[in-house]
Parts: C-alpha cells; sequence; structure tokens
C-alpha cells in the first residue's frame, strides 16, 4: 500500500511547479511545428498539463497536451499581466452574457496577444461601459 501511494505522490510532483495561467518559452523540438515558441498553462489534468499555443499560420489558438516529463521549457514573465487583469474584470461583468464569456475566456488562453485582441478587449471594454446604462433605461423605458 505505501509503494502504491508513494507512486502517486511522486507522478504528482512532476505537475506540482506547473500553474494556471503561466506562460513558458518551449524550445523548437518539444511542440508541434506549427506553434509558436510561447505557451501558456491553460488546465492541469491527471495526466497532462494543457498549453495553450498560437498557431503560426492561422494565429488562433492551438491546444497540446503535454505530460510533464515532455516538457522542455522555462518559465517566462507574463507579458500581458495587466491585459488579463482586465479580461477578469469584464468576466466578472459579463457574467450572464455567454458569447461575451467565451470570447474573454479564448483571450485568456493565448500565450500572447496580438493587436487585434487588445483591440477587441478595448472595444467590448469601452461597449460595456458605453451602452449598459443605454440599454438599462430603455429597458424600464419598456416596462414602465
Amino acid at each position: 500500500m505505501g509503494k502504491v501511494i508513494d507512486l502517486v505522490n511522486s507522478k504528482r510532483k512532476l505537475f506540482d511547479k506547473y500553474k494556471l495561467w503561466d506562460v513558458y518559452s518551449f524550445s523548437a523540438f518539444a511542440i508541434p511545428s506549427d506553434c509558436g515558441s510561447i505557451g501558456r498553462v491553460i488546465d492541469i489534468t491527471d495526466d497532462y498539463v494543457v498549453f495553450g499555443f498560437r498557431n503560426t499560420t492561422s494565429r488562433r489558438l492551438k491546444v497540446v497536451n503535454l505530460h510533464p516529463k515532455d516538457i522542455h521549457a522555462k518559465k517566462i514573465v507574463d507579458p500581458d499581466t495587466q491585459v488579463r487583469k482586465r479580461v477578469f474584470s469584464l468576466l466578472e461583468n459579463y457574467s450572464s452574457v455567454q458569447c461575451a464569456q467565451i470570447g474573454l475566456e479564448s483571450l485568456l488562453k493565448l500565450p500572447d496577444l496580438t493587436c487585434e485582441d487588445v483591440a477587441f478587449l478595448n472595444a467590448t471594454e469601452f461597449f460595456y461601459k458605453e451602452y449598459l446604462p443605454q440599454v438599462e433605461r430603455s429597458r424600464f423605458t419598456v416596462l414602465e
């Protein structure tokens, strides 16, 4: 029984150094050829660390499951920390708007954000602050 517990504990220790949302720089041979070298931890399962990479051709999110033994990367400073805080804030604001949640959650999974991604975030913030009060007023007018 003790050997089984030790085996399980040693397996889990491989995962201990990985934290959700951390960013890693990978060596070229460790990832699929169509992925950029920067990956973000987007999930940790019992068997894999799940990374979000940006596809170098389509610039879209590519999800890659890697076993900790196969991860040849070093942790780097997240270049988009402030932007991600804004995304989390908007996720709270849009908690009841499913389509907005999906778009914002996608931004969190990308390892790096393009100018277009940041423009989408800026527009979302602006329109939420600018138009929500107008929509709420018009709803109250209809109800009266």
